[in-house]
């Protein structure tokens, strides 16, 4: 009965350590998504392997270091693809998350590289000391939107060797230059005749305000396209605010007038455009669709009354225009993009009732205006994950 009983337990306990070898040998084949061609090159320590950094610096790895880092399951890599388009400098792209990848190109190994000895095995391995509080330091926080990636959202700072654009909430402000057309119809308050049609004339204006967007991704694509090259269509909702700047006036003689400024204007619209990726930023043609309000006063110089009144109306925008990311162009950490804009407004009919100085009387208004913008926005700080570099 006890020879029975040991020879079960002999059985139970070499049954689990083949089980626990077989659970080992599964889990580290699922880690590691290594294809045979790659793992090849990697097995050659004669070669090193080259990419960039958080902050776009060329980063030399042994072939060691980089297998690590593929078979790190921190990583998150689901797939890694040759590229021997090159056959002297064949590359490794490293696909993480399905949408993003980040490229190793082979290198000869520099002197200063030193390549580490063989990895001991598990049974051997020893985790590293740590290190004591008072020389512990926390790795500085990178700007959480700088160099956001338009094409997967993931983070990754490279896209096939080269920043993507910025994305996400962009604040700025711009100057604005053009010219305004202002025509008006004098017409009877109680049988709505027309009396008059004129023209206050254009006026040449310079103004400014402030904008707001979210620059968001209309289509993304893995891995994202080799520069130069079309990235993906992109789109902007924004709002600005400011004041155009307009003036207008006519002179009747003897001392009465007409004239009519603007106090305040908005827009509520949309950007939006392919971005075209080059090694230097990113460029972005887009056009300009919006709503757009303005509230404008008019001054009427009636001999001998005077009075004024304030309409606000409602008007169409349209427009084109090109921004452009430069890829080391930032602002404390947060990158900045450039922009120039064409706007033509075409403003509703404002009607003023039976002013003060012509009782009897309305006046309808109709103006249009064409615009200039030059601005400048700088994209603020978002919330995406960080990952170290050697988690990469």
């Amino acid at each position: 009965m006890g020879a029975t009983m040991l020879r079960a337990s002999r059985f139970s306990v070499a049954g689990f350590a083949v089980a626990l070898a077989g659970l080992w040998s599964f889990s580290a084949a699922a880690q590691n998504p290594l294809r045979p061609e790659v793992t090849a090159l990697l097995n050659d320590s004669n070669f090193c392997w080259e990419t960039e950094s958080l902050s776009f610096k060329k980063v030399t790895v042994t072939s060691q270091e980089l297998r690590a880092r593929l078979a790190n399951p921190r990583s998150k890599i689901v797939d890694v693809e040759l590229d021997l388009r090159d056959p002297a400098k064949p590359r490794i792209v490293a696909i993480r998350y399905q949408a993003s990848g980040k490229s190793y190109t082979r290198v000869p190994c520099a002197s200063e590289v030193n390549i580490p000895p063989p990895a001991l095995p598990p049974s051997e391995a020893r985790a590293k000391p740590a290190l004591p509080p008072s020389e512990a330091r926390a790795k500085p926080a990178l700007p959480s939107n700088q160099g956001a990636n338009i094409f997967g959202g993931t983070g990754d700072l490279t896209n096939n060797g080269f920043p993507p654009p910025p994305t996400g909430l962009n604040v700025g402000g711009f100057v604005s230059g053009g010219t305004g057309q202002n025509n008006f119809t004098e017409r009877f308050a109680a049988t709505g005749e027309a009396l008059e049609v004129n023209s206050l004339g254009a006026s040449a204006q310079i103004g400014g305000g402030g904008h707001v967007g979210f620059v968001i991704p209309l289509v993304t694509q893995a891995g994202g396209p080799s520069a130069p090259g079309v990235g993906p269509i992109v789109i902007e909702p924004f709002v600005e605010f400011g004041d155009s700047n307009e003036k207008s006036k006519i002179d009747f003689g003897s001392g009465a007038s007409l004239s009519a400024h603007t106090n305040f204007n908005g827009t509520l619209g949309i950007n939006v455009g392919p971005t075209l990726i080059t090694n230097g930023g990113t460029l972005w043609p887009h056009v300009v669709i919006g709503a757009s309000f303005q509230n404008e006063t008019f001054n009427f110089d009636f001999i001998p009354t005077a009075s004024s009144a304030s309409e606000t109306g409602w008007g169409f925008t349209t427009g084109f225009g090109v921004a452009f990311m430069p890829n080391g162009l930032q602002v404390g950490g947060m990158p900045i993009m450039v922009w120039l804009d064409y706007r033509h407004t075409a403003w509703q009919t404002v009607t003023v009732r039976m002013p003060a100085a012509s009782p009897l009387t309305n006046f309808d208004f109709k103006a249009s205006s064409d615009e200039l913008r030059v601005g400048a926005s700088v994209f603020l700080p978002q919330a995406i994950d960080r990952r170290s570099e050697n988690d990469r």
